[in-house]
């Protein structure tokens, strides 16, 4: 930028000219190019470089973390559950969920999910009488992101319950599901077998569903949200860092047991 005149420059600092006294130097929205870099407030934001990029360039957050080779854990976005008797229902993207960021959504309900909504990952899908349950996820795309939500159609109407967490962007997928379903359902049921996650940069997603009016409650993770509509579901997502490799299993409860549970353990992958 070349130097305008001495007058912008006095005893207590810069004084912005105006755009009309400058030759050059301007981004041709009228903004003006500082020649020392301003003190930014609020959240700005810049494109973000491609993995590997070695220049001078500055980087965003996520560059940092995608080109990390420290394990982070995942960052939860945001969190929604909903429980009611429908055929299909609208599941909305958590409040401030943006494109990049992993969606993965828990279904239990007296039917199966059917189709499937185009374009997800089907990662756990319970079948049998009374209940069943499934878990499916996707990396949000700008056109997700701009249409707000996802159909989700079931094989019959009945009362169901549906969860979904989105992640922040760069997860690095999920591991194997851990999950039970009951036709009978019980009062408390125990996860087994949580040594399927190698890595305590995971992310465990905690899901349960039970048909019934029910205060559903598990033993690890926080409490993230809980559904009940009163009549035949309810349910509770939870969420934690695991405490240790093949550590503790949740113990799912219920106030009330229901004629069928479905019970899940997801587990986001740190990146690496």
């Amino acid at each position: 930028m070349s130097n305008p005149t001495n007058k912008y420059i006095t005893p207590v600092g810069l004084q912005q000219p105006a755009a009309a006294d400058l030759s050059d130097g301007t981004t041709g929205s009228g903004a003006i190019v500082l020649a020392s870099s301003p003190a930014l407030i609020n959240i700005p934001t810049a494109p973000t470089a491609a993995l590997g990029t070695n220049t001078t360039q500055l980087a965003t957050t996520q560059f940092v973390l995608a080109n990390s080779t420290t394990p982070t854990a995942p960052l939860i976005r945001g969190t929604g559950i909903q429980a009611s008797s429908a055929a299909s229902y609208t599941v909305n993207w958590p409040a401030g969920s943006l494109a990049g960021d992993m969606a993965v959504i828990m279904v239990g309900g007296g039917f199966q999910v059917s189709p499937f909504p185009t374009g997800w990952t089907i990662a756990d899908n319970q079948t049998g009488t009374n209940w069943e349950g499934s878990v499916f996820y996707r990396v949000l795309s700008t056109a997700d992101i701009s249409t707000g939500h996802v159909i989700v159609a079931m094989g019959g109407t009945f009362d169901t319950v549906l969860g979904i967490v989105t992640f922040q962007s760069y997860t690095a997928g999920i591991r194997p599901v851990v999950s039970q379903r009951n036709s009978s359902g019980s009062a408390t049921i125990t996860l087994n077998s949580l040594d399927a996650f190698p890595s305590t940069t995971d992310m465990a997603i905690y899901f349960g569903s039970n048909r019934a009016a029910s205060t559903d409650t598990i033993s690890l993770g926080t409490l993230k949200q809980q559904v009940n509509d009163g009549a035949n579901a309810s349910g509770a997502i939870y969420a934690g860092i695991p405490a240790a490799i093949g550590g503790v299993s949740p113990v799912y409860s219920y106030s009330v047991a229901g004629s069928g549970n479905y019970q899940a353990a997801i587990f986001v992958k740190g990146w690496f």
